[in-house]
C-alpha cells in the first residue's frame, strides 16, 4: 500500500488525524448556521484518540507533486527572463 500513496505513505494513523482536522475545518464553518452539528463535529475531531494535525509533520504532501511544481515554475521564470531579455534588446 506505500507505493499506492503518495501522500502518506499507508500511514492510517496519518490520514485519520487528516480527517479529523478537516472535520474541525468543517465544524468551524458551520458554528453559525448549525450550532448543534457544529458542537458535536468539534468534539468528535479533537476528542478522537489520534486527534487532529498538530505540527508541519502531520501535513498532507505529495513530494512529486512539490518536485514537479518546482522544477516547473523554475522553467516558467527561466522561460520569462529570456523573453524579457529579448525585449530589452528589441
Amino acid at each position: 500500500m506505500p507505493n499506492a500513496d503518495a501522500v502518506y505513505a499507508g500511514d492510517v494513523h496519518k490520514w485519520v488525524v487528516y480527517a479529523n482536522s478537516l472535520m474541525l475545518r468543517l465544524a468551524m464553518r458551520v458554528y453559525y448556521a448549525d450550532a448543534a452539528s457544529h458542537r458535536s463535529m468539534l468534539y468528535r475531531a479533537v476528542n478522537h484518540p489520534y486527534g487532529v494535525m498538530k505540527s508541519k509533520d502531520d501535513e498532507a504532501t505529495d513530494g512529486e507533486v512539490q518536485a514537479w511544481s518546482s522544477r516547473t515554475t523554475s522553467m516558467f521564470h527561466q522561460s520569462v527572463q529570456r523573453m524579457s531579455h529579448g525585449f530589452l534588446l528589441c
